[in-house]
């Protein structure tokens, strides 16, 4: 969803008469942070298979968790995180409480077409991932049950806090690109009531 939301925000941006050479001067606090969650969510994809790296899996997606949540708590003073850490923290409630994996429909995914992808969680390849139905009690609302089909060339299942990040994510770059133009306004306020 976070590609949508780039792609969104970009163009609600550039609507509303945002520049893209604002996000030159992009200031994101902690940034490392988001890349070291990144890397540790991504690695099972090259060593996956390796009995030693399966065992620290479930224990990196955790950590991606709190290294994300940290550097979101730190950019909080920007327009739109606050949305995007509610997404976060409702995403990382239901992890944690089902042992470090995300429930999903596997009905959705079938509507979706991956079926590949369901069939890799049933034989344990992706570790990431248990059915919805095995999911704890009322976690099952925060687990990835919304489902963007085909013909969308991108179908996929979703949660809501997917939804609630991609949805901050697109406010905050359009605020980033509508930011000139705020500042400007701004200033000719003061100069006006100065003079």
């Amino acid at each position: 969803m976070f590609g949508e939301g780039i792609i969104i925000g970009l163009l609600l941006g550039k609507l509303n008469g945002g520049r893209l050479r604002n996000l030159e001067r992009l200031s994101i606090r902690a940034w490392p942070l988001i890349l070291s969650a990144f890397v540790l969510q991504i690695y099972p994809i090259f060593f996956g298979k390796d009995s030693l790296y399966q065992g620290f899996q479930l224990y990196s997606y955790a950590i991606s968790y709190l290294l994300l949540i940290i550097c979101v708590v730190l950019n909080l003073n920007q327009k739109g995180v606050w949305l995007i850490l509610v997404g976060l923290l409702m995403n990382a409630a239901v992890v944690f409480l089902n042992q470090m994996r995300m429930p999903i429909s596997f009905s959705g995914l079938e509507m979706a077409g991956l079926q590949e992808m369901m069939q890799n969680i049933q034989k344990g390849e992706i570790l990431y991932y248990i059915p919805l139905d095995s999911a704890k009690n009322w976690t099952k609302i925060l687990g990835k049950y919304i489902v963007i089909p085909k013909p969308y060339p991108f179908a996929k299942v979703v949660s809501i806090g997917d939804l609630l990040m991609t949805v901050g994510l697109v406010l905050w770059i359009r605020g980033k690109m509508m930011r000139s133009i705020f500042s400007q306004k701004a200033e000719m306020l003061r100069f006006k009531y100065k003079r």
